[in-house]
């Protein structure tokens, strides 16, 4: 990937969970953004700077929408793991996706593998295998759905607003 390369906006490719925070839902149904929520979404082009990519843009989106900095934190670690099973199992770009709405903040990141994501125990000496444990423990839901072209997989964090 050039590094010059800038990643592509693109709201059509916006897909998100319907569950609440508090629910333990799997695969949740599609949805259309209604207005008052914030939702953004990126194509990725595949390359080793895409994790950082993702972190980068993950960091400006939240701290747009006032997302606190524990929140923020705890997302670009996440997207880093889901974003890096991404470039491992699929092939070509990735997206990526933000939604908040209120106290709820959504991540999907999509690949077009057909392989359902399943956290895996890692042995001490190994160095993968432990993304989903990561995203298992610190965030409030996630979970997986097939689109026409792979799948999004997804987690949920509940966020306060930063102070001002």
């Amino acid at each position: 990937m050039d590094l010059t390369e800038t990643p592509t906006l693109t709201s059509s490719t916006l897909t998100a969970p319907t569950t609440h925070c508090d629910h333990q839902v799997r695969s949740p149904k599609r949805q259309d953004h209604s207005e008052g929520r914030n939702a953004v979404a990126w194509t990725l082009p595949r390359g080793p700077a895409v994790a950082g990519q993702a972190r980068r843009l993950t960091r400006e989106q939240l701290s747009r929408w006032l997302v606190d900095d524990e929140c923020r934190e705890t997302a670009m670690l996440l997207v880093t793991e889901l974003v890096t099973n991404a470039l491992r199992h699929g092939a070509g770009p990735v997206g990526l996706s933000w939604t908040v709405d209120g106290s709820c903040v959504r991540c999907g990141v999509t690949d077009d593998s057909l392989r359902p994501p399943r956290p895996r125990p890692a042995e001490p000496g190994e160095e993968s295998g432990r993304g989903l444990q990561l995203v298992e423990s610190l965030a409030g839901d996630w979970g997986h759905h097939f689109v026409p072209r792979g799948k999004v997989v997804w987690f949920e964090l509940s966020a306060h607003a930063s102070p001002t």
